[in-house]
């Protein structure tokens, strides 16, 4: 398995969110080696009350093979064709449910998504550091698991739990249990959302508290 260059991405969504079509498209660039991914979306359709920075737990939350890597870990997903089901529900309810399939095409990866459920967001600002833990399952599938929390423009906190079930394929045997820190940084403008995102995968979960 080859570690990929820095390399560019396409990406679609498509879906309905509380009875309306949300609709958008954007690129950008991936760098699986520092774990580093910027991206540029514009919303051609978006639901009523429906705050787009919500999509941070959606888009490059969505792209597990750009990792950096310490202490020799390979990153199971590496330059594979995968495919994942992922079901965000939020605390305060709402739900959305989410399918997307990412393969490299002639270098590029493409990503095409559909977003599905019922939210009503308030006005986001910024996304707090997220752990997501991978679980490994049979026929290289992984289950992952996060908690996501924006912060509001109100200063409160809008919390959504994410589940989701990734399936690489390929002849992958995974056999450790994995945890990927992500740092997402949003800015929502007019019609368009630009999102960062610095992601690593560890082996021990480096930020848990342990008893002595």
């Amino acid at each position: 398995m080859s570690t990929l260059a820095k390399r560019e991405f396409s990406a679609e969504l498509i879906g309905q969110i509380n009875g309306q079509s949300i609709e958008l498209g954007g690129n950008g660039t991936i760098d699986p080696v520092s774990g580093i991914t910027s991206g540029k979306y514009m919303l051609r359709r978006l639901p009523n009350d429906f705050d787009p920075t919500v999509l941070s737990a959606c888009l490059i939350t969505g792209y597990p093979n750009v990792c950096a890597t310490k202490g020799g870990i390979e990153n199971p997903f590496g330059e594979y064709p995968y495919r994942y089901e992922r079901a965000i529900n939020f605390r305060n309810g709402g739900r959305l449910r989410l399918r997307t399939e990412c393969k490299y095409v002639n270098g590029r990866l493409d990503s095409q998504f559909y977003l599905e459920g019922h939210v009503t967001t308030p006005a986001l600002d910024t996304v707090e550091p997220i752990i997501e833990s991978w679980e490994p399952g049979q026929d290289a599938q992984v289950h992952g698991n996060f908690v996501v929390a924006w912060r509001c423009k109100d200063g409160s906190l809008f919390v959504a739990e994410a589940d989701t079930k990734y399936t690489i394929l390929a002849d992958v045997k995974i056999d450790h249990f994995l945890h990927r820190y992500i740092a997402v940084t949003p800015k929502f403008t007019n019609d368009s959302l630009s999102l960062h995102q610095d992601s690593e995968l560890f082996l021990r979960n480096p930020y848990a508290q342990h008893s002595s």
